[in-house]
């Protein structure tokens, strides 16, 4: 159902409850369920989702119209055991493990349930249930929104080496699947005495036989490579054999890339196919896999073990890479040689070699290593290219921080003749800098480029008392300075704002990415919560939901996004009352 209520009309309904209490004799069931102790919130593009586990149902939050709150209850599955967004922020995941134990037909059994958290004049539906056969205990949501894949533990026998990939509802679905439409195949994947540790989605890639997405699952001594479309055809690289007394040296990262030009503006290049490469803990060699026509000759695995392969009409490669020193991060950038476009493998070194910290630069098909100073102990490094590049571009441009170091740094990876020109420009921050968050947008942000900031980035140091923006274009920081203390921040969807406050704390901030002009705004209660939501149908309508959870009820002061003002304001109480 959907309400809306004032805090006045919240007191009145309360008031009228109880006459009706008392001229019926009886109550509901519902009204002796204990409240949850730590109301917990997500918040989603158009809505914000809100656990009311004692009723079993997510209660979902929007704002129809100027300052206006809406609830909608959709029921979920009993006993929740997890529950997070999708990557776009559309969609709301949501593991339960029904009634255990089962004594009745009617109990209900593990479940997934997938709820659109709607905007944009759509209310949030349930868009499908898939029902499990244990417990579930965690999963993890493919960043293109297509699968989705769910582990499962806790029961008599357990498999470890089990995955559950589940085919998601089209980002487009506007009603609920039925049951008979919703897909999941139970994954036995391949291993020699190990279980996944971790597992990745790649985009569609152009291999040998075919296109196909890949499911890279790690374990603690293998890489297994699942094709999401058809999870029978399986490659299991075997990547090191524990010795009597050692402990194997597990993979940790992997990095791929389509080795194709087309993002450079090139057409593709029909003779070029995907390279992996593989970051194992503690080891100095890089493993790379490399992907050849069915024929061409017999696969070779690391320390020559097989590789074992199942329905893929290609064969595999292992090379190693040696770079001589532990690698922290990993990952393929382009650079020019002889004004070509080629392709290597950055790996950032955590030990100095010769007393300067240094990149190694890798040619995958040549397997010869540069290295590279940059002038710091940066331990992580993301592809900016296409935020920070002023024109047409030959090669990429990487973002450098991490570490104990008070700064990060652009490296550019280009090359002129056959020498290397990698330049590095490093700019002084206040922190160490632990987390780089990129600002993104979604359909329900206004159109045009001047409110797309995706330049910019949000920098942060553990338990700084300040923040930066960064403006990749500009390569500008500019300080943002939190007297409270370190500060939770929420990112609004559409890529517009951000949303900064202290739990219990009555006062909260938005900063407008704009001109980065931030406002402070202080509220009659302290704030557990603050969210961004798209407003009624039209797109850069936005209201913000300060939620206020005491740990026996829910309120929420509602106020506009783009120009918020606590002067105008309107707060709904017992929020979690409707319904009952």
């Amino acid at each position: 159902m959907i309400r809306t209520m004032s805090i006045l009309s919240w007191q009145a309904s309360i008031l009228g409850g109880a006459l009706v209490l008392v001229g019926c004799g009886s109550r509901p069931d519902k009204w002796d369920e204990t409240m949850p102790y730590d109301i917990q919130s997500i918040g989603l593009s158009g809505s914000v989702a809100v656990r009311d586990d004692p009723l079993n149902r997510i209660v979902m939050l929007t704002s129809p119209s100027e300052r206006r709150l809406s609830t909608t209850a959709l029921t979920v599955g009993r006993n929740i055991v997890h529950w997070e967004a999708g990557p776009r922020r559309q969609r709301l995941y949501v593991l339960a493990a029904g009634v255990q134990p089962r004594k009745n037909p009617d109990d209900e059994l593990p479940s997934l349930t997938v709820v659109d958290g709607g905007g944009l004049g759509v209310d949030p539906f349930v868009v499908a249930r898939y029902t499990l056969d244990d417990p579930p205990d965690a999963i993890q949501v493919d960043p293109e929104g297509e699968y989705a894949v769910v582990t499962v533990g806790g029961g008599v026998v357990e498999n470890p080496n089990e995955l559950l990939l589940v085919e998601l509802p089209p980002a487009d679905a506007t009603e609920p699947l039925d049951e008979g439409e919703t897909r999941l195949t139970a994954k036995t994947i391949r291993s020699f005495g190990s279980s996944p540790q971790a597992i990745t989605f790649t985009p569609r890639m152009r291999f040998p036989d075919r296109e196909r997405r890949l499911l890279i699952v790690r374990t603690e001594q293998e890489v297994a490579l699942i094709d999401l479309e058809h999870p029978e055809q399986e490659v299991t690289v075997k990547l090191s054999e524990p010795l009597a007394g050692q402990v194997t040296s597990r993979p940790l990262e992997v990095a791929f890339h389509d080795n194709q030009p087309d993002e450079l503006g090139l057409p593709q290049d029909e003779d070029r196919y995907p390279l992996i490469a593989i970051r194992m803990e503690n080891e100095s060699t890089i493993p790379f896999l490399s992907f050849e026509p069915a024929g061409g000759g017999a696969a070779q695995g690391a320390e020559d073990d097989p590789i074992e392969t199942q329905g893929v009409g290609f064969e595999v490669t292992v090379n190693l890479a040696e770079v001589r020193a532990v690698p922290s991060d990993i990952d393929f950038f382009w650079t020019e040689v002889n004004n070509e476009p080629e392709l290597r493998l950055a790996a950032l070194l955590k030990a100095p070699l010769e007393g300067q910290y240094r990149a190694a630069m890798v040619d995958p098909i040549a397997n010869r290593t540069d290295f590279v100073e940059v002038g710091a102990s940066y331990t992580q490094m993301t592809r900016v290219t296409d935020e920070a590049a002023t024109g047409a571009r030959t090669s990429d441009i990487a973002l450098l921080w991490g570490g104990t170091e008070p700064s990060v740094a652009f490296w550019e990876l280009g090359t002129t003749g056959s020498a290397a020109h990698r330049s590095i420009e490093a700019h002084p921050v206040g922190i160490s800098v632990t987390s780089v968050t990129a600002i993104t947008r979604d359909d329900t942000a206004p159109e045009g480029e001047d409110f797309d900031y995706g330049h910019l980035k949000i920098l942060q140091g553990s338990g700084a008392g300040e923040f930066y923006v960064l403006d990749l274009k500009e390569r500008e920081t500019s300080p943002m300075v939190t007297p409270d203390g370190s500060p939770i921040i929420s990112l609004s969807p559409d890529g517009q704002r951000a949303w900064v406050y202290k739990r219990s704390s009555a006062r909260f901030a938005s900063l407008r990415f704009e001109d980065l002009h931030p406002t402070t705004l202080q509220v009659e209660r302290g704030v557990t919560a603050v969210h961004d939501v798209a407003q009624g149908d039209e797109a850069g309508e936005r209201a913000v939901f300060a939620l206020h959870a005491d740990g026996t009820s829910l309120g929420v002061t509602v106020l506009d996004a783009t120009d918020p003002d606590t002067a105008d304001t309107r707060f709904y109480g017992g929020i979690l009352l409707g319904g009952l």
